[in-house]
Parts: C-alpha cells; structure tokens; sequence
C-alpha cells in the first residue's frame, strides 16, 4: 500500500472514496472522531449486538471491569485480569499505549477493518510490529513534506486510525489461534512485556506470578452466531480489551486494585452481561418442568466412528496441529457444564459444549450428535430430530442423558504475530 495521502481543501473526503483511491496506490483520508458494587443500569445497545451497518452501536464496556470481563466471555475477576496483564495481549498494549493513547473511538477502525480485512490485509494490515511501526508510526515519512501543517496533521491522524485498526485486527487473530507457548518463551515474553510497560507506566509492577502462570483462561471473542452477532463483535471485544487494560492502568486504580489484590477469586454474576448475551428465556412451560425435576447428568461421550473421509482428515488434524502445538483433544467423557434442559433451541446448547470442549482453539467442531437413537445433529438436516422431541425425551426419563458425538475438522486460519 502506498504512503501518498493526498487531501483537498474544504470538505472531508470520506472512507468509501479511500478504498476506491486504494487501487490507484492513493490513500485519502480525512477523518473527524466523535469524541463498580452495583450493576448500573443498562444503556440501550447493551439489549443488541452492534450492527455492521451502524458502527456506533458497537459496545463500550472497557470503563466498567465486570462488564468488560463478562462481555469478554469470563465470570471469575481474577482469571480475566491475569490474562488482561499477560503479555498475550500487553505486546499489543505496549504499542497501543505509544501510538494510539487518545479519546479516539473504535467506530473508524472498525470501519477500516470491515472493509479492508477481505482485501489484501497482509499489505493493510501488517503482521509484525516493526512493519507496523515504520509504516503507520509517527516517524513514517510523509507523503507530501512541502505541505501545509494541517495537512501533514491529517495524515498523521488517519495513519494513527490505521495503526489502531491493524492492533485489533491482529490481537484478534492471535486470540482465536492456539495459545500455547514453551515455557522458556512464555517467561521471556512476559519478562519483556512487562518491563516495557513498566517503562511507560511510571515503573508500575504487573504481579511476577504471571512468569509462571501458564493455565491462562483466554477470552471468547466469538461472534457468537447463535446470538446475532456479526464477525465485527470479535474485533470489538479486542479492543475493550486493550482499553481494559489502559483503564486500569491509571495511578489511583492501580493502587486500589492491582496493587492491593491483584487477582482476586470473586465471581462476575450473569446479571453484568450485555442482555443480549443472557442465555435465551424459557418458555413458562420448560421452566416449571425443569425446576420441578431433580438434576440430571449429562454426559458428552465423543465416538470416533466409523472410518470415512471426515475421520481421516480429523485424524491428520490432529497429529499435525493439534499434538504439533501441545494441545489436547477432549476427553472421551466428559459431564456437560450446561443442562439441555435449560435451552429452548439445540443450538444454544451446544454453542456451550463448543465452548467448554475449546473446539475453536483445537479447530475442530461438530460433525454428528445423537441421544439414544435420536439424531440431534448433523449434516442431514431431514433426518434431525426436532429440539422440542429430544426435550419431551430428555424431561420423560430419569436416567443419564448422553450425547454421542463425532468431530470434524473446522477451516483453519493463519496464525500471525
């Protein structure tokens, strides 16, 4: 991508004409920012998922700590602050903090990234923090020295936009790909990430337990489908995440949190989640069953199958990426952490199986489920048994529910940084 910006005076050009200007090598963009104990009343786009059409009704959440916690997936303080302050995310931080610190919203680097993250995002997005810096830093040549100040003061502003576009689009891809690292790597990484914030933070001290902490609990970006959410709401999530961590970062929080108990065992009730993310309401009918009847076992059992073409390319997955980066498939049994009981559609529940199993991280997913002889799930969709028959079965018998399951290989991504 070329560095020429080149700018008219008078009336801002807006970002649709700068993708066009991309295919001529011209980039021309004038942008204009729009500058707890107790569970605050919700604001209006906390009821619904942003919309790609309507940039602005992405949720804020990084200023509230449960609420950024509990949108990020986590319902323990403790675990979602090691990983906050791990250098997993504080290598992006660290840059974030030099070059994108300001009251700039995320509206105009989600926009950069919904349109530009399908067009050549290895050239617009680099992929390394070098690159980054040197292409979008403030000491990138200008394309026009000989032009006035607030031209060259444009041009710095809109490549601090794409500098921030390409720290989300980038934490977001590492966080959805495997997280494991040697144990050697993870102490220097975190040795330097956390010397390099320190450096920038008037000597504050992220906790050295987290050299040694290596059960870090990632976040769920998702988009979680099931619940209306567009791709866009996974780079939202990483982006409150790194405000998260500058939030916290002040003197006066830092010395009333990290400070004092840096991670502490308190849990994040459901009731700080978004609405829309609050597991779906059952019908009165399900609900006076479910808590009439005493608790169920619900058992996971995954079946290997017979041999066909999907178990041979699982097969291969695994020894080639799964055990290739030190992960662990799924027991063979496992008791599932939600009750099916408790879902009024078969996809919400097992939206919670795929996470609990960590299917996104192994990329894998489901390919078949079935309950007794009842098929539940899979790629015949006529030959499914209605969610509200394998309910009636489950709410009839008293015995131990298990669901038989098959894996398939999910489409891989690219790992970067």
């Amino acid at each position: 991508m070329a560095e020429a910006t080149e700018m008219g005076h008078g009336k801002a050009v807006s970002h649709r004409a700068v993708v066009g200007f991309f295919s001529c090598l011209t980039l021309c963009l004038v942008i204009k920012v729009k500058q707890g104990s107790t569970r605050p009343a919700k604001k209006a786009n906390e009821y619904k998922p942003g919309r790609p059409d309507k940039l602005s009704s992405f949720l804020s959440t990084f200023l509230t700590e449960p609420t950024c916690a509990a949108y990020l997936g986590y319902n323990n303080i403790g675990e979602f602050r090691k990983f906050l302050f791990s250098f997993h995310v504080l290598e992006f931080y660290n840059v974030w903090h030099k070059y994108c610190r300001g009251e700039k919203t995320i509206t105009v680097a989600l926009e950069l990234i919904r349109d530009l993250r399908d067009r050549e995002p290895e050239e617009r997005f680099p992929a390394d923090f070098a690159t980054l810096t040197s292409k979008y830093g403030p000491s990138a040549a200008l394309s026009n020295p000989q032009a006035d100040r607030k031209f060259q003061e444009q041009e710095r502003e809109n490549r601090s936009h794409y500098m921030m576009a390409t720290l989300i689009f980038r934490l977001t891809e590492r966080l959805q790909s495997p997280l494991s690292v040697a144990a050697a790597d993870h102490q220097l990484r975190q040795t330097a990430a956390a010397n390099d914030f320190a450096k920038d933070h008037d000597g504050l001290i992220i906790p050295p337990s987290l050299i040694a902490e290596h059960n870090l609990v990632p976040p769920v970006l998702g988009p979680q489908i099931d619940l209306g959410e567009h791709q866009l709401e996974s780079y939202n999530r990483a982006y409150n995440l790194l405000r998260c961590v500058g939030y916290l970062s002040s003197k006066s929080r830092w010395k009333d949190t990290m400070a004092k108990t840096p991670f502490p065992n308190r849990t994040i009730h459901e009731s700080w989640k978004p609405q829309w993310m609050l597991e779906a309401p059952r019908s009165l009918v399900t609900r006076t069953l479910v808590n009439k009847l005493p608790p169920k076992k619900v058992m996971l059992i995954h079946d290997e199958g017979r041999k066909t073409k999907h178990t041979a390319a699982l097969a291969s997955h695994v020894e080639e990426f799964v055990e290739a980066e030190g992960l662990m498939m799924p027991q063979q049994e496992v008791p599932s952490s939600k009750d099916p009981r408790d879902f009024e559609s078969g996809e919400q529940w097992r939206d919670t199986a795929r996470r609990q199993l960590r299917m996104q991280h192994l990329r894998v997913d489901f390919f078949t489920i079935r309950l007794d002889k009842m098929m539940v799930y899979g790629p015949a969709e006529s030959a499914l048994t209605p969610w509200t028959d394998v309910l009636a079965a489950l709410l009839q018998s008293d015995l131990e529910a298990r669901f038989i399951y098959t894996l398939r290989q999910e489409s891989s991504r690219n790992s970067v940084m």
